[in-house]
């Protein structure tokens, strides 16, 4: 059995004598591939001009390189398919689409290799900053670090620069696939992003390679990890993919994903620029990840990495200070130590006389079972409002204004809490002693932590490892200050030793919550129109409630009143909803420093036979869940293109007027449509499903996407209101994989790709892909 864990060891394999990276000319990477402008695959910008810049710099790496170390590049122009199950299943065809592989290896040669994968291409409308250009420039960067280093590498870094990822995936898989050097890999490390800059997350491992873990822990110097992200992620709950599972599940290889995830308010917007992404962000990934290279490149494990494939890990960083990583296996038994120390805690007090102990069960079980009607009611309460809002139309009303979410539904949330409990001490427990209260209250909050423990660990997950902490600090905590509170009672000394014991505890779950809050938020923007997002919102600020309350809802008990604080409580969240339903907090923000633009999609289509510009409607497909309203779709039979493009203006703008959520906000609506008519210039197929189809009274069709033709005076461009990207569809009605391939190969040219839905129109909407 091995158990590691580590602050700030260093392994003595790691060359010590490289360049450090530099910023600047990271930075300079970053603006120049980015002024290039939007990257789609198919388009020049992405196959031609992208390419040459980084062969260029690549080239220039090449000429200053150490003589220590060989360069190859190799231009793979990849053709292939396959089918993934994510977001309701799909198979993806691509062909010609574009990689930019580089190898720096030891003179001598090398059997081995370690991958680092980004990709240069964007979504339409975007200079895809973050995601993925500044991955991009880390890795020139380090490319150039080590290539001067005169130390010699181990085994060889093959640098991937990916160009049709946005098309779900499809150059990672043509590579690993297909290109000569996959064979050699034996781990990778994949750079992504969810939001615009900040610190990069490691969110997925493995599967089953702890020591990857191990050099992340060893070799990070800024680390941000937590085995949390990596199971809410793999749970399905965010609808996203990453190049992570091509190289896991075509390649079977292990790897750690890495995405930058603050500020996804602006993830796959126009507003994704280089000046919004800092050089601390720059500077950070760069060390974290020339670390992990330099140390998977001289680490013996690397050659052998199928032999270390022994068990999942449970790792989380403190404060982003360092990171604890242990096996798994040796988690779950410290779990179950852990809750035998607390059975005997509990069963100490009823190994007693007999009626004391029947007497103390029979309390312990009343006081669970309120424990659990404060939640059961607290829950009713906070869905209710949260549907209500929802129907009234003001759904994201804390989409720009975070603290609205906690005025509204954490209020709530916390008023009826400490309502049920005051008044079960009122009424229930009217002639009570209050110490006795406290303690068995506290008892009820480890009893219930402590079974939460046994079922977590019995599912095998590794999260288990917060409801371990919830139990053991508490409990040594009250060890420590039982003898105080049983002579003398809540006094001073005992709360302050109290809330010492609890901070550690408390700070860390305040940290992940935060954290989990600045990766969702974002997300509630974008996610579609089938779930509520307050109702997603309104359970999760319920479940933070309930986990930072539970073990001080003995105080409620040994407080002499709590009619203040809920007066408080009550009157923040009365007044927080009359602003809500009045329309006071407007969703979204067109502030230039920090915009949360609403995302639609406009897609003109044909709606006669064959495939023609001058029989077309418009259809509107919202990503977020006020934009379900706004099914459109007008006919218009233009007789001239100049017609046409006007006529697509004006459905447009009117579009975006029935997307403004208030009517207060009507009137400078038609200044809110931004004139961004950027499509996609690479082919990329899809289908509606049955249901889907149905649902707006549509046909089932298979749509080819193509630029679209639309134009207008850029005085009439706005700053604020909707963020829309366009895009045109050509009728096909053959979804078979042969079809697909056919209908795909009529409208490529010398790069495209294509996509075959099947029950998965939600992603094409939703622009999760």
């Amino acid at each position: 059995m091995e158990l590691w864990g580590s602050v700030s060891f260093r392994s003595c394999k790691v060359p010590l004598t490289s360049i450090p990276i530099s910023t600047q000319v990271g930075r300079e990477y970053l603006e120049n591939i980015t002024a290039v402008g939007p990257r789609t695959v198919g388009s020049p910008e992405n196959e031609i001009l992208t390419v040459n810049y980084l062969l260029k710099q690549i080239k220039a790496i090449e000429i200053e390189s150490s003589d220590a170390h060989k360069i190859s590049v190799d231009i793979q122009r990849p053709t292939g398919s396959f089918s993934i199950d994510f977001l309701g299943g799909f198979t993806s065809y691509y062909a010609n689409i574009t990689n930019v592989v580089v190898k720096l290896e030891p003179r001598s040669g090398a059997k081995h290799a370690v991958l680092s994968n980004c990709h240069f291409d964007s979504v339409p409308n975007t200079p895809g900053a973050s995601d993925d250009a500044v991955s991009c420039s880390v890795m020139l960067e380090i490319l150039n670090t080590l290539s001067k280093s005169s130390d010699p590498l181990q085994h060889a870094v093959i640098f991937l620069f990916n160009g049709a990822e946005e098309n779900i995936l499809q150059a990672s898989h043509g590579f690993i696939t297909q290109h000569r050097w996959a064979k050699s890999i034996r781990a990778f490390i994949n750079l992504e992003a969810a939001g615009v800059g900040g610190k990069e997350l490691v969110f997925q491992t493995g599967p089953e390679n702890p020591w990857l873990v191990q050099a992340y822990v060893f070799a990070a110097k800024h680390p941000f990890a937590s085995v949390v992200a990596q199971e809410v992620f793999q749970s399905g709950i965010i609808p996203a993919d990453t190049d992570f599972r091509i190289y896991r599940d075509f390649g079977n290889i292990p790897g750690i994903d890495l995405a930058f995830i603050e500020n996804g308010y602006i993830y796959h917007t126009k507003y994704d620029t280089p000046d919004r992404i800092l050089t601390d962000s720059i500077q950070r990934a760069g060390d974290n990840i020339l670390g992990m290279l330099k140390y998977l490149a001289t680490s013996d494990k690397l050659a052998k990495s199928f032999d270390y494939r022994h068990g999942n890990v449970v790792f989380f960083d403190v404060f982003g200070l360092f990171v604890l990583a242990y096996p798994a296996r040796v988690g779950t038994i410290m779990n179950y130590i852990i809750t035998a120390v607390t059975v005997l805690y509990l069963g100490k007090k009823i190994l007693q006389p007999r009626n004391r102990a029947i007497n103390y069960m029979k309390e312990l079980s009343i006081a669970f079972g309120f424990t659990l009607l404060s939640w059961f009611s607290t829950l009713v309460t906070v869905l209710i409002v949260a549907v209500f809002i929802s129907l009234i139309g003001r759904s994201l009303s804390w989409y720009n204004h975070f603290y609205v979410s906690i005025f509204l539904y954490g209020t709530a949330a916390a008023a009826k809490l400490i309502l049920v409990h005051t008044l079960a001490k009122k009424f229930y427990y009217k002639n009570t002693n209050e110490q006795y209260l406290g303690e068995m209250f506290f008892d009820v909050s480890l009893l219930v932590w402590s079974i939460a423990l046994v079922l977590i660990t019995q599912l095998g997950l590794c999260s288990a490892f917060i409801c371990a902490m919830w139990v053991a600090f508490p409990l040594l905590t009250k060890l420590l200050t039982y003898r105080e509170f049983k002579q003398k009672g809540a006094t001073i000394r005992f709360v302050v030793i109290y809330m010492l014991g609890m901070f550690i505890p408390y700070l860390y779950i305040m940290y992940l919550t935060w954290t989990i809050f600045e990766m969702f938020i974002p997300i509630m923007g974008r996610s579609g129109t089938e779930i509520p997002p307050d109702v997603v919102l309104a359970a999760f600020i319920l479940s933070s409630t309930v986990i930072l309350s539970s073990y001080f809802l003995n105080f409620i008990y040994l407080a002499k009143s709590t009619k203040k604080t809920l007066i408080t409580l009550t009157t923040v969240f009365g007044v927080t909803l009359i602003l809500v339903c009045s329309g006071v907090f407007f969703p979204y923000s067109s502030d230039s420093a920090n915009p949360k633009p609403k995302r639609v999609f406009l897609q003109p289509m044909p709606t006669g036979g064959p495939p023609s510009p001058h029989d077309s409607c418009l259809r509107c497909l919202g990503e977020s869940h006020q934009a379900d309203k706004c099914h459109i779709c007008k006919a218009f039979k233009p007789r001239t293109k100049k017609e046409r493009d006007f006529r697509l203006k004006q459905l447009i703008m009117e579009a975006a007027l029935s997307l403004v959520p208030s009517s207060v906000h009507r009137d400078s609506a038609l200044s809110s449509v931004r004139s961004a008519p950027v499509a996609p210039t690479g082919p990329a197929l899809h289908s509606d499903s049955a249901k889907d189809s149905r649902r707006r009274g549509l046909p089932g069709t298979s749509t080819t996407v193509a630029p679209v033709p639309v134009s207008w005076p850029e005085e009439e461009a706005a700053q604020a209101g909707a963020d829309c990207f366009f895009v045109v569809s050509l009728i096909a009605t053959d979804t078979s994989r042969a079809g697909a391939e056919s209908i795909a190969g009529a409208h490529r040219t010398s790069n495209g790709s294509c996509t075959v839905h099947s029950g998965a129109a939600r992603a094409v909407e939703s622009g999760a892909c």
